[in-house]
């Protein structure tokens, strides 16, 4: 599927309160950039900066072992062994709690040239809110504000 949603921003004016909630209510991990901003990782994993690698740990640590191609209901799925249910070929995405002065929620789509899709949504009414900023190595962020209102992300990485 192309465009697919790779992050989220959940926004608010107390982002402590947050973190604690996303984090007790899903168990999400929670680190703290700033008062004002802290990533959140929806599976529980290591990275290793220097390869790449992502090893699972704790109750997602069956995410090691491969993955099992079949079906569930007549429809193609997959599990890691040892995984009870069957899953479509949707994927988790990682993403943020921010300071804001009231709730909002920003989810990024990933795009392969951020201008040009910028360009786009101008052409179609929408609007910049946040012109292309490379925010890690490799990966670039933007935002608009879509015919109603809504902030959405762009993400290019």
């Amino acid at each position: 599927m192309p465009n697919p949603v790779v992050s989220f921003e959940i926004r608010g004016p107390d982002t402590a309160a947050l973190r604690r909630f996303y984090g007790g209510v899903f168990g999400w991990e929670m680190f703290e950039f700033s008062p004002a901003y802290a990533g959140g990782e929806t599976s529980s994993h290591t990275h290793d900066e220097a390869t790449g690698a992502t090893t699972y740990t704790g109750d997602d640590a069956y995410m090691n072992d491969g993955v099992m191609i079949g079906s569930s209901g007549g429809q193609p799925g997959w599990k890691f062994p040892g995984e009870p249910r069957w899953r479509g070929f949707e994927t988790g995405i990682a993403g943020g709690i921010a300071l804001a002065p009231g709730p909002s929620l920003t989810f990024y789509i990933q795009v392969d040239d951020v201008e040009a899709a910028l360009a786009n949504v101008e052409q179609h009414g929408g609007s910049v809110v946040r012109r292309p900023e490379e925010v890690a190595p490799n990966v670039v962020i933007a935002a608009f504000r879509d015919l109603a209102g809504n902030e959405v992300g762009l993400s290019r990485g």
